[in-house]
C-alpha cells in the first residue's frame, strides 16, 4: 500500500546486470541487463509526482550505464512538480562531462553522488572484477571535488574479501582517510552461491 506521508518514490530505469562483479548474484538472479525506454520512465515519474511524491530516486545496479542516462535526467528535471532527483548506484567509468555539468547547473539534481568503490586495493578490485583501478577512481573523485557545486560523496566497501591481506585492508583505510567520504556502507564479505567468487575463490 502507498504511504502518503513518504514523499520519495523509487523508479527503476533498467533491470538485470551484465557487469559480473565476482561477488554479485544479480546477473544470475535477474539475468542480463535490459533497458527501459525514456517514455516509460518519464510516465512513471509523472505518475508518482501526481501522487505528491517530491523526490525521485532512479535505480539500477549501474544506473549511469543506461545508454540514454543523460537524456533521462534531462527529461525528468523538466517535470515541474519534482523538488529532488537522485540516482543510485553509478559506476565511475560510465560518467560523462555532460552529467557533471548537470550537477553544477541543475538545483533539482541532488548535490550527492553515491559511488561504490568496494576496495582501496587494486589487487582486490581485480579479483572483484571491478573495471577500474584505485588511481582511476581517485581521478574521478578529484573531478567531483573540483565542481562549482559542493557534492556530498558516499560509497560502499567490502572488507574481508578472498585473499585480502593486512596490506590490502590498510590501503582501503588509507583511501577512506584521503577522500573523507560523507558516509560509507561497509559489509563483511560472505560468498553467494553461484557467483564467480564462490566458484573460483576460497573464502579465506
Amino acid at each position: 500500500t502507498e504511504n502518503e506521508k513518504v514523499k520519495t518514490a523509487y523508479v527503476p530505469i533498467s533491470t538485470g546486470c551484465s557487469q559480473f562483479c565476482s561477488y554479485c548474484i544479480v546477473p544470475f538472479a535477474r539475468w542480463l541487463e535490459r533497458y527501459r525506454n525514456i517514455e516509460d520512465i518519464v510516465d512513471e515519474v509523472k505518475y508518482w509526482t501526481d501522487k505528491w511524491k517530491e523526490e525521485i530516486v532512479l535505480l539500477w545496479q549501474i544506473v549511469n550505464k543506461h545508454p540514454k542516462f543523460y537524456q533521462i535526467l534531462k527529461a525528468i528535471l523538466k517535470i515541474k512538480k519534482i523538488k529532488w532527483l537522485r540516482y543510485t548506484s553509478p559506476y565511475p567509468t560510465y560518467y560523462s562531462d555532460e552529467i557533471f555539468s548537470l550537477h553544477e547547473q541543475e538545483k533539482k539534481l541532488c548535490p550527492h553522488i553515491h559511488i561504490p568503490v568496494q576496495s582501496g586495493s587494486n589487487k582486490i578490485l581485480k579479483l572483484m572484477n571491478r573495471w577500474y583501478t584505485v588511481e582511476q577512481f581517485k581521478e574521478f573523485i578529484d573531478k567531483i571535488r573540483t565542481l562549482k557545486r559542493d557534492i556530498s560523496i558516499t560509497t560502499d566497501m567490502i572488507v574481508g574479501f578472498s585473499n585480502e591481506t593486512e596490506k590490502d585492508f590498510q590501503q582501503s583505510l588509507d583511501l577512506v582517510k584521503y577522500w573523507k567520504f560523507d558516509m560509507i556502507y561497509v559489509g563483511v564479505y560472505s560468498p553467494r552461491p553461484n557467483t564467480l567468487a564462490w566458484k573460483t575463490l576460497q573464502d579465506n
